[in-house]
């Protein structure tokens, strides 16, 4: 049996969840992170605990004994990140989701 893997990118958590064929849920984690509020209005995450998340909810996944033929990823349409691919970090140390 094959099996597909969602990583799901929220405003408030991120979520990994493995279906099988029929597209029921056999194993999900989920793991929250802390939102910054530096401007009224504004609503921040540090990206370095955002992808702290990813690795927590997706390792798990990923050691596990399922046959993943596929993945899908969903993340915040408003969300801005700027990734410094050289140095393997941010420009800035947080973004902003919302305004």
């Amino acid at each position: 049996m094959t099996f597909l893997l969602a990583i799901d990118q929220g405003t408030t958590s991120t979520r990994c969840v493995i279906y099988d064929e029929e597209l029921n849920i056999v194993k999900s984690e989920q793991k929250e992170y802390p939102l910054l509020y530096p401007v009224d209005g504004w609503v921040e995450v540090d990206p370095n605990k955002l992808l702290e998340s990813v690795y927590d909810t997706l390792d798990p996944m990923l050691d596990s004994s399922f046959d993943i033929v596929c993945a899908g990823i969903t993340n915040q349409r408003e969300t801005t990140l700027v990734w410094d691919s050289v140095v393997w970090g941010t420009y800035l140390q947080r973004y902003c989701l919302a305004r």
